[in-house]
């Protein structure tokens, strides 16, 4: 008869299939358990087994995630949903292959997607069973899409530290699904960028050998490619100096980055406080760094990337970089070499918290700052003929030029002044022998604190100057200097140069006298000096004179001039007074008859003298043997 099946009381057809087996599809019921039994005679009669079919809830599936994947399967798809329950039968099934899923709750399960079996894109359905038999989908039905596998076609950098965490850019085709990165066996996130390109940071290495290569490869689920592209693991450089330690903002050069470890790379780029410049690989030991423009002030750390910028090295070097010094002007640019001149450079920019120094050639003197726009350095002791003056920033001893110079002169000692004494009137021609002049240079000739200029003898012997105007009479020293210099300390003058009061002339007694033989003048004034070059002059005739007092000198009238003259007096030998008074030289005398020849030796006799050049003075006398009467 006709053989059925009955589950619980419902009973429906069974199908034969072998002596040991039927089929039956199971009709509607509760939730639940329900005995399932046998009838081989149309239902009249059926076993009593125990054997327990259990109905329950309906799998349904709502979505899945990713819904891409590589062709070559490996993917790990989250299927959410409701009825999912935890059996050896849970299964999922993409297109006609069916893999087991993983049990995770009644509303998510976790399925790996299978190879496709295709090179080429393709969709799929997804549905789930609980039973091995029943598969749950949506309507329409879910798609999984299995994408071309990714591949790499190069990395960069090629390169980084052992210490890791340099950021590598894989680039490549079908990239938009990759999730890791494996160096080595080391396996890492990776972060897509585009279907071309992302990137993974590479992990310490399970070696620290410098340029030990590893394999990098990329999953896309559980599956990793197979690239042949290779990343070079470097000891991690370390940098143990950078010359020069310091620099001003327009420095123009390079920074040298001493240490060891170091790595050439195609990108190897630098980095000064947080300004990249361009890098150039010497050795292990250096690497060179342009000096970048846009640097802040202040301390700043240097050091260098293997990767083009992403990672730097651990290590770093310190430069401090320095306010720009701007010199406007030096009050002088020559001095005695004797040192302690102050100079005074007038700028900007001069920082009080920085100090300074001066450089002159090979020699530093301390300076001073004022203000913000002063510095006052010293002269160093030394001739220099002419050198630069630098500016050394005293913290970091760093150079920064001026761009003016500096030059010495030697001593200068004064011999003797001729003459060696003039009117406090000024204005005499006054000659000093000197030593230790030099041709090309203008030279000041000094009285006391008054300076005037003077004029260098071509043989360099002598030095000729004006006699400025004098506030008093008195001693003054009389030195000779560089125009151009400030401090001559260590020249040396005379000490002996005299200021005296202007002299004037008011009478000379005789007023006449007679040529043909030397008489005894007697000249009056005031102001009249005793020394070697007191003197008179007859017209453009001198003579010496002999000091009696200030008011009055003696002079001897010359016997070679006639005719009235002025007589004027000098106290130096060169300058004369210009107010004198005329004097009379007379011819010569000449007595031709005395008449009477005779007379009383008791005197009283009136006695006519005739002769020649007798002049009608107040002082013609006639002479008897040594008695002198009018």
């Amino acid at each position: 008869g006709e053989m059925k099946c009955r589950f619980g009381v419902s009973t429906v057809p069974a199908t034969y299939l072998t002596s040991t087996s039927v089929s039956c599809t199971t009709p509607g019921d509760a939730v639940g358990s329900v005995v399932v039994d046998l009838s081989l005679n149309g239902g009249a009669d059926f076993t009593s087994s125990t054997v327990a079919f259990t109905y329950v809830e309906p799998v349904a599936v709502s979505a899945i995630s990713p819904f891409t994947g590589p062709s070559t399967g490996g993917s790990s798809v989250t299927v959410s949903g409701s009825n999912f329950a935890f059996s050896k039968t849970l299964s999922c099934k993409f297109g006609d292959t069916t893999v087991s899923a993983t049990f995770v709750s009644q509303t998510e399960i976790v399925c790996v997607t299978p190879s496709s079996g295709l090179s080429t894109e393709a969709d799929v359905d997804v549905s789930v069973t609980s039973n091995g038999v029943d598969y749950a989908n949506t309507t329409p039905a879910l798609k999984f899409t299995y994408k071309t596998s990714p591949t790499i076609s190069s990395l960069s950098p090629a390169s980084g530290s052992t210490t890791g965490s340099t950021v590598v850019t894989l680039s490549g085709a079908n990239l938009e699904l990759a999730t890791h990165c494996r160096f080595d066996k080391t396996i890492v996130p990776s972060t897509v960028l585009s279907a071309t390109q992302i990137t993974c940071a590479a992990p310490v290495p399970t070696t620290t050998t410098s340029n030990s290569a590893v394999s990098v490869e990329v999953s896309v689920g559980n599956d990793f490619t197979s690239s042949g592209s290779t990343f070079h693991y470097l000891v991690e450089p370390f940098v143990m100096s950078v010359t020069p330690s310091s620099v001003l903002p327009s420095t123009i050069g390079t920074f040298v980055l001493a240490g060891y470890n170091f790595e050439d790379s195609d990108s190897l780029v630098c980095d000064v406080g947080g300004v990249s410049s361009t890098a150039k690989y010497v050795s292990s030991t250096i690497v060179e760094c342009a000096v970048p423009a846009g640097l802040s002030l202040g301390s700043l750390q240097v050091t260098f990337s293997l990767d083009g910028g992403e990672t730097f090295i651990q290590s770093s070097g310190s430069v401090t970089v320095l306010s720009e010094v701007t010199v406007s002007s030096v009050s002088i640019d020559k001095a005695s070499a004797s040192g302690n001149t102050i100079l005074t450079l007038s700028g900007s920019d001069f920082q009080m918290s920085e100090g300074y120094d001066c450089v002159f050639g090979d020699s530093t003197t301390p300076g001073t700052v004022v203000d913000n726009s002063t510095l006052k350095c010293t002269s160093p002791l030394g001739f220099h003929e002419s050198t630069d003056i630098t500016i050394q920033h005293k913290t970091h001893r760093f150079l920064q030029s001026t761009g003016f110079k500096f030059s010495t002169v030697g001593s200068i000692k004064v011999e003797g002044a001729k003459p060696n004494k003039a009117s406090v009137a000024g204005g005499s021609s006054i000659v000093l022998t000197a030593s230790g002049l030099s041709s090309g240079e203008n030279y000041v000739c000094s009285f006391g604190k008054t300076e005037v200029a003077a004029t260098i003898s071509s043989d360099l012997s002598s030095v000729s100057c004006t006699a400025p105007p004098a506030a008093s009479v008195g001693v003054v020293e009389v030195t000779v200097h560089n125009a151009v210099a400030v401090d001559y300390s260590t020249n040396t003058g005379i000490s002996d140069f005299i200021f005296y009061a202007e002299p004037l002339v008011s009478s000379v007694y005789p007023a006449s006298v007679s040529s043909w033989k030397s008489t005894i003048v007697t000249v009056s004034g005031k102001n009249f000096l005793s020394s070697d070059s007191l003197g008179c002059k007859f017209g453009a005739t001198t003579v010496k004179a002999r000091f009696l007092s200030s008011y009055s000198v003696e002079c001897a009238a010359p016997s070679d001039i006639k005719g009235a003259v002025d007589i004027e007096v000098t106290n130096n030998g060169v300058d004369y007074t210009s107010n004198g008074v005329s004097i009379n030289l007379q011819s010569a005398t000449t007595v031709h008859t005395v008449a009477p020849g005779k007379g009383s030796p008791n005197g009283g006799t009136l006695v006519t003298v005739t002769g020649s050049s007798f002049n009608n003075e107040p002082s013609l006398e006639c002479n008897f043997s040594g008695e002198r009467v009018q």
